[in-house]
């Protein structure tokens, strides 16, 4: 994944490497430091705090922004270990008050309400991953929302100290007594920034919109209420919804698996059924040890299309010898897979009858024999397994061969958007756009 600058009312997006970013006032202790590098996880020019000394902190403050009631401000965060004794932390605060107080604290992430420490969410920090942060001030109830990822985690959270007229700055330091490791921050937009708006940071880029994208979903959609999902047999104590998701992503197609005794199941029927055709998606799931299966069914609706997910690889089913491994698969990564068929005699794309292709990235692997001979294939099935549980699927931007304005690999290519800020030929060789980019 190429590393990008994010909208932000402060990015970084001018300050040098290795320097302090401009405008913005540090009090480091010895050995510690508040310097801007030039990546972390996809992310260009981002704001470290090094912590060398348990005797000193890394310590820095924004300029000061507009003021104003009900401010919201969103950011990226994390931090380098989640071991004990690594506490990162921030104010947003009113001059010098401190109206918001968090904590990072080993994989937690907790804030002050004037006299204790209370958790917003639990072990979710991953060591040199950023997470998106946004809080939602309510200065006349005194209280706070949290947003982590795109999604409400907790809402009426007490501030430290009430807020008179507004934030107008932010501090973001390391604990003293604790060393050796480093916090991270990117991107802050605020929204009495005019020329931010709230959202703008969550994402980079984003896919083409495809026969689902998602993109006008609702947030918690589900079953068949999502418009791509024509039937739904989830059960039990899983769920098929919509989410926001990081990662280049937004508003993804989630099958949470959280019942041995059952599974999550969805279907999108074509508009008709195809004897030939293609069938692309991007996938990703938390654990590949357990299945995810992506199949093509055909005109009796017998699964004739066999791939997943499973035993850590990639897997295809044929008509006899049960699911053979492909190539492996990782946790927690988005992969752009595409299915290349042909039914009959028609020798699209060189196959024989009742064959497939499948392309995992940019690497081809088959032909493949269908499960069983079909003359036309008419849905795309995706489930769990009964009898798998405790992991969670996403699938993105789902496209057909032959639905009218999708180019294939649409939903591979980035739709960058080229910005002021934003010098793409510093980051991508000239191959590199004129293989993955479209400029617009």
């Amino acid at each position: 994944i190429h590393k990008q600058i994010y909208p932000a009312t402060y990015n970084f997006k001018d300050d040098a490497d290795s320097a302090e970013p401009s405008g913005w006032t540090s009090s480091n202790g010895a050995d510690c430091t508040t310097t801007i590098i030039s990546n972390l996880d996809g992310h260009r020019k981002v704001l470290k705090l090094v912590d060398g000394n348990a005797a000193g902190q890394a310590i820095i403050v924004s300029p000061t922004f507009t003021q104003g009631l009900d401010t919201t401000i969103e950011f990226w965060a994390t931090k380098s270990s989640i071991a004990a004794n690594t506490d990162l932390r921030m104010y947003v605060r009113e001059g010098s008050t401190n109206v918001i107080n968090l904590r990072w604290e080993d994989n937690d992430l907790d804030y002050w309400d004037g006299s204790a420490w209370n958790s917003i969410k639990d072990n979710f920090v991953v060591a040199n991953t950023l997470h998106h942060i946004r809080l939602v001030l309510d200065d006349s109830a005194n209280t706070f929302s949290c947003y982590i990822d795109g999604v409400l985690e907790k809402s009426g959270i007490n501030t430290d100290t009430n807020s008179t007229s507004g934030v107008d700055n932010i501090r973001c330091f390391t604990s003293i007594g604790d060393t050796g490791f480093n916090g991270y921050f990117d991107a802050f937009g605020i929204s009495t920034d005019a020329s931010y708006a709230i959202g703008d940071n969550y994402f980079w880029r984003h896919y083409r919109d495809q026969d689902s994208g998602f993109e006008s979903e609702d947030l918690g959609t589900s079953g068949t209420s999502i418009g791509f999902v024509d039937a739904d047999l989830t059960g039990g104590s899983c769920t098929a919804d919509i989410i926001a998701e990081f990662g280049e992503h937004k508003k993804v197609l989630r099958l949470d698996d959280q019942d041995a005794g059952d599974d999550a199941n969805i279907r999108n029927s074509f508009s008709a059924g195809q004897a030939s055709g293609i069938v692309e998606f991007l996938v990703k799931t938390t654990d590949t040890t357990k299945q995810t299966l992506m199949t093509l069914r055909n005109q009796g609706g017998i699964f004739a299309l066999e791939f997943q997910i499973d035993n850590g690889n990639f897997e295809y089913n044929p008509s006899t010898g049960g699911p053979t491994t492909i190539v492996a698969a990782a946790n927690d990564t988005w992969y752009h897979i595409k299915y290349e068929f042909e039914c009959g005699a028609g020798a699209f794309k060189g196959l024989a009858a009742d064959t497939y292709y499948v392309w995992i990235g940019n690497i081809r692997y088959g032909p493949f024999g269908f499960d069983i001979a079909s003359t036309t294939l008419d849905s795309f099935l995706i489930k769990t397994l009964v009898g798998d549980s405790g992991y969670t699927s996403y699938i993105d931007a789902v496209s057909y061969l032959w639905t009218s304005g999708n180019e294939i690999a649409d939903n591979r290519t980035l739709d960058y958007k080229a910005q002021s800020y934003d010098d793409i030929t510093s980051n991508l060789s000239l191959a590199e756009v004129s293989d993955e980019a479209y400029l617009t």
